[in-house]
C-alpha cells in the first residue's frame, strides 16, 4: 500500500469548465492576476502575426502549384487583367531604371568665373614685373588693400593669400624676374627668325611681351577645357567608355558618350599635353602647369535627385498587366499540367477578387482578416494548449508569457522582412532562431512543440505552402535536440554542423519527392539555408544576454557560472560557515540525483541548492552544523529567539542575493526551501518552559513561506530535511535511512509544504530511491536531542534549527 497520503489535486474538469463563459474560461486559463495584461500580450501576439500576413496572397488554388495536375476545371467568372509575376515586374522596372542615362548640368558660369581668376592672377604678376611701386589688390574677402612691396617673398605671399595656393620658389622666380636684355633678344628673334616663338628656349625669365603672351595662352587651355566640359564624377563609376549622359544647359539638353567628355584626371593629362605642344621650355610648361591646375574645377555637375526621379517615374511607369482573361475562358483544364503563365492567371484572378470586395466594402474587407487570426490562433492553440497543460507557470507569469510572445513574433518578424521584403529564398527563414531561444530559455519540450506550430504559422504565410513547414520542422527539431544539453558557449559549432547536416537531408529528400534535381538542392537552397543556420545561431545566442537581462531568465549559461565554486558568494560562505558550504554542497548533489530522476532541471536543482542557505553567513554559530561538538548556543537563550535567529537567514539570504543580483529562480529557493514549516523542536520547548499565563501563537515558529512552487523548489526542500536529518541518525543503516528519507516525505506532504510544486506521489517515489544511494555514505554523529530516541519522529527537531 502506497503510504504517502495526500489531498486530491486533480484539475478541474474540462467539461466543467467549458460551462462557464467565455471570459470565466479565459480567467481560469490564464489566472485572475494581471489577467488583463495576459490577454493583451495573447491579443498582440494574434494581431502581430495576423498583420504580418502577405497582403493578397491567393488562398483558393493553394493546390494548384507549377508542375502539379489540375484537379478540376477552372473557368473565369469575371473579366480580369493577368498581372506580371513579382520577379518579372522587378526585371522590368530595372530594366526600365537603367535606360535612363545619368544628367548632369553643364555650368557656364565656371569658365567665366575661372578665367577671371586666372586674368587677375597673371594681372598681379604683370603688374609687379612692371614696377615695384605700391598697388591695390582684391584680398580673399573681397575687400580693396593697398600694398607696398618690401622683398620678392612678401609680393609672393601677397599673391598666395589671395588665390590660395603655394607656387614652387623656382617657378615663382621665373615669373616675376625681370630680365632687360631679354627684350632685345626677344625682339631680334621675333625679328629674324621665322620659326614660332613658342618652341624658343629661355634664360631665367622672360620679357613682358613674352609674359603677355604666356597669360593669353593660359587662358586658351583652360577655357578650351571648360568648353569641353569636366564632370565631377570619375569615368571608372561608368560601365563603358560609350555610356550615354544627359547634359543639360541652361533649358537645353543633349545626350553624349562618357568618352567625350574629361572628368577631373583626363583634363589635367589634358592641360599638361596642350603645354608641351605649345612650349619646348620645362619652366613654361611646369609653371603653366601649376597655375592652371588651381583653377581647373568640374563645370559638368552630376544632378543625382533629378536622375533618381526620372529612374523612378519610369520604374512606375512600367505597366503592371500584360493582358486579359475574358469572362468565361477557361484558365486550366482538368488533369492539365499547370505552367507558370497559368498559375499567375490563378493568382490575378485571386487578387482581383480581392480588390471587388475591398471596393464593394461592407463585411467582406474585414473577413479575410478575421478568417487570419482565427488561423493563427488554431495553429497556436497547440502550443497554448501544451502550456496549459504542461506548464501553467508561464501563464501564470507575465514575464514569462511576454518573453515567450516576444520571441514568436521576432521569429515571424524575421520571415516577414527576409522573404516579403528583401525577396530572399524561402530556406533562409530562421526558424533555428526561436527554437534555440525557447529551448534554451524555457525546455526542450516546449521549443520542440513551438517549432511545430510556429512552422506551420510560417507555411500558412507561405502560401500554405506546406512542404516550407515540413522542413522547417525537421531543421528546427533538430536545433532543439542539438542545444539541449549546451554546456558551453563553443557548443554553437556543433550545433551549426547538425543543422546544416538536417537541412542537406531534408532538401535532398524534398527534391527526391518533387522529382527534381538534388544537386540544385545542394548547390542553390543549401547554401542559403546553412546561412540562415549561422545567422539564426548567432542572433540566437547574442539575444539570450539580452532576454537573460530584460525578463530574468536563468539559462544553462548563467547556471554554469553560478555553480563555479569562485563566485563571491561561494566564497565567502566556505570562510562564514564551512560546515553550511558543505552542507549545500551534498544538499546539491542529492537534489541533482533527484531531478534526473524525474526529468527535472537538474543543474537548476543543483545551482538552487549552493545558495539555499547563504542568510547563515550572519550568524553561523547559531546553526548545528557550524557548531562546535557540545557547544549549543540555542541552550542560553529563549526559544522564541532561537525561532527569531533561525528564520532571520531567509531574510539576510534574500538581501545578500538581491545586493550580488542572482537570478529571480534562484533567489526564490531561499524562502521556498522551508516554506511554512513549522520549528518543532523550540516550538515544543517553549510549550514546556512557558509560564501559566503566557500564551504562546504556533505561528511565530513559523517559517514565513512561500512554499515551494516549482519541482525544483520542492526537490530542494526535501533534500535539504533529509541531509540534515541523516547526521542525527546513530549506527545507521539502510533501514534506518530509507525510514527516515520516507518520513522526512510524509511529513512534508501531509504538512501541505508541497501542495503548490508539480511533484506527484510517482514522482516522491522516485525521489525517495534517488536520495537512499547517496545518504549511506553521507553521515556522522551529531547532538541526540530529547525526543529523538525514535527514528521516525527524528526528522522535526534537529533539522528544523540546524537550518
Amino acid at each position: 500500500m502506497n503510504r504517502f497520503n495526500v489531498r486530491n489535486t486533480q484539475r478541474h474538469p474540462l467539461q466543467t469548465i467549458f460551462k462557464h463563459s467565455p471570459i470565466i474560461f479565459a480567467k481560469f486559463i490564464l489566472g485572475k492576476k494581471h489577467f488583463a495584461v495576459k490577454v493583451l500580450l495573447l491579443f498582440t501576439l494574434i494581431i502581430g502575426c495576423v498583420l504580418l500576413f502577405p497582403g493578397s496572397e491567393f488562398t483558393r488554388y493553394t493546390e494548384y502549384k507549377v508542375g502539379t495536375i489540375s484537379p478540376d476545371e477552372v473557368r473565369a467568372p469575371l473579366t480580369f487583367p493577368v498581372y506580371k509575376s513579382k520577379e518579372q515586374l522587378a526585371d522590368e522596372r530595372k530594366e526600365a531604371e537603367n535606360l535612363i542615362a545619368p544628367l548632369f548640368d553643364k555650368n557656364s558660369n565656371v569658365a567665366q568665373v575661372q578665367e577671371a581668376n586666372l586674368d587677375e592672377l597673371m594681372g598681379y604678376i604683370r603688374q609687379l614685373r612692371l614696377s615695384p611701386k605700391p598697388f591695390e589688390y582684391t584680398d580673399v574677402e573681397g575687400k580693396k588693400q593697398n600694398y607696398i612691396p618690401q622683398s620678392y617673398d612678401s609680393l609672393k605671399n601677397a599673391i598666395n593669400k589671395r588665390f590660395g595656393f603655394n607656387i614652387l620658389e623656382d617657378r615663382w622666380q621665373f615669373l616675376i624676374n625681370r630680365d632687360p636684355s631679354g627684350s632685345e633678344a626677344y625682339e631680334k628673334v621675333k625679328k629674324d627668325s621665322a620659326r614660332s616663338l613658342r618652341k624658343i628656349t629661355l634664360g631665367k625669365t622672360m620679357t613682358h611681351t613674352q609674359f603677355t603672351e604666356f597669360a593669353s595662352d593660359l587662358s586658351t587651355i583652360l577655357l578650351d577645357q571648360f568648353v569641353l566640359g569636366i564632370m565631377d564624377v570619375e569615368k571608372n563609376n561608368f560601365k563603358s567608355p560609350i555610356s550615354p549622359i544627359n547634359v543639360r544647359t541652361g533649358k537645353q539638353e543633349s545626350t553624349e558618350f562618357v568618352k567625350n567628355i574629361n572628368d577631373m584626371e583626363e583634363a589635367r593629362y589634358r592641360i599638361q599635353d596642350l603645354l608641351k605642344n605649345y612650349y619646348a621650355d620645362p619652366k613654361l610648361i611646369n609653371a603653366g602647369y601649376e597655375i592652371l591646375t588651381h583653377f581647373l574645377v568640374p563645370n559638368v555637375i552630376s544632378n543625382g535627385e533629378e536622375t533618381k526621379r526620372r529612374k523612378k517615374e519610369a520604374s512606375t511607369s512600367v505597366p503592371q498587366t500584360y493582358g486579359f482573361v475574358l469572362a468565361g475562358d477557361v484558365i486550366v483544364r482538368k488533369n492539365e499540367t499547370i505552367t507558370p503563365k497559368i498559375h499567375q492567371q490563378l493568382i490575378s484572378l485571386e487578387s482581383t477578387w480581392a480588390e471587388k470586395i475591398n471596393m464593394e466594402g461592407g463585411v467582406g474587407i474585414i473577413l479575410p482578416y478575421i478568417g487570419r487570426g482565427l488561423l493563427v490562433f488554431s495553429l497556436l492553440f497547440f502550443l497554448l494548449s501544451y502550456i496549459y497543460l504542461n506548464r501553467p507557470d508561464i501563464l501564470n507569469s507575465v514575464r514569462k508569457l511576454a518573453l515567450l510572445v516576444s520571441i514568436i513574433l521576432i521569429e515571424i518578424g524575421f520571415y516577414y522582412i527576409f522573404i516579403h521584403i528583401l525577396n530572399f529564398p524561402v530556406y533562409v527563414i530562421p526558424i533555428v532562431l526561436s527554437s534555440v531561444l525557447l529551448t534554451v530559455l524555457f525546455d526542450v519540450r516546449l521549443g520542440l512543440i513551438a517549432t511545430v506550430s510556429i512552422g506551420f504559422l510560417i507555411g500558412a504565410m507561405q502560401g500554405y505552402e506546406y512542404t516550407t513547414a515540413i522542413v522547417l520542422v525537421f531543421v528546427g527539431t533538430i536545433a532543439c535536440v542539438t542545444v539541449v544539453n549546451f554546456s558551453r558557449r563553443s557548443h554553437i559549432f556543433t550545433s551549426l554542423l547538425w543543422v546544416s547536416l538536417a537541412y542537406a537531408f531534408i532538401l535532398v529528400t524534398m527534391s527526391f519527392v518533387k522529382y527534381s534535381e538534388f544537386s540544385e538542392a545542394l548547390t542553390h537552397q543549401l547554401p542559403y539555408a546553412v546561412a540562415s543556420g549561422i545567422f539564426s545561431m548567432l542572433v540566437a545566442f547574442g539575444c539570450l544576454v539580452l532576454f537573460e537581462s530584460l525578463f530574468d531568465v536563468c539559462t544553462t549559461f548563467t547556471l554554469l557560472e553560478l555553480s563555479d565554486s569562485n563566485h563571491p558568494l561561494q566564497q565567502q560562505l566556505a570562510i562564514k560557515a564551512p560546515g553550511t558550504y558543505h552542507h549545500s554542497i551534498i544538499v546539491g548533489n542529492l537534489a541533482k540525483t533527484a531531478a534526473e530522476a524525474i526529468d527535472a532541471n537538474s543543474l537548476l536543482a543543483r545551482v538552487g541548492s549552493l545558495y539555499h542557505d547563504i542568510g547563515k553567513m550572519d550568524m553561523p554559530e547559531y546553526f548545528a552544523e557550524n557548531q562546535m561538538a557540545g557547544h549549543n548556543k540555542h541552550e542560553t537563550i529563549a526559544p522564541k529567539m532561537s525561532a527569531l535567529i533561525l528564520a532571520s537567514h531567509i531574510k539576510v539570504g534574500l538581501e545578500l542575493a538581491e545586493k550580488s543580483k542572482l537570478p529571480k529562480l534562484i533567489r526564490s529557493y531561499i524562502p521556498e526551501h522551508h516554506g511554512n514549516q513549522l520549528m518543532s523542536y523550540f516550538y515544543h520547548k517553549a510549550m514546556e518552559t512557558k509560564l501559566p499565563e503566557e500564551e504562546i501563537a504556533e505561528s511565530d515558529f513559523r517559517y514565513p513561506g512561500p512554499k515551494p512552487k516549482t519541482k525544483e523548489s520542492g526537490i530542494i526542500m526535501l533534500a535539504d530535511g533529509v541531509e540534515a536529518a541523516t547526521h542525527s541518525i546513530k549506527e545507521p543503516t539502510a533501514a534506518k535511512i530509507r525510514a527516515m528519507v520516507r518520513s522526512i516525505i510524509e511529513s512534508r506532504l501531509q504538512d501541505g509544504e508541497l501542495n503548490e510544486c508539480e511533484l506527484s506521489i510517482g514522482d516522491l517515489k522516485k525521489i525517495e530511491e534517488a536520495f537512499i544511494p547517496i545518504l549511506l555514505g553521507i553521515y556522522h554523529v551529531r547532538v541526540e536531542y530529547p525526543g529523538q530516541s525514535q527514528i521516525m519522529p527524528i526528522t522535526e527537531s534537529e533539522p528544523q534549527f540546524m537550518e
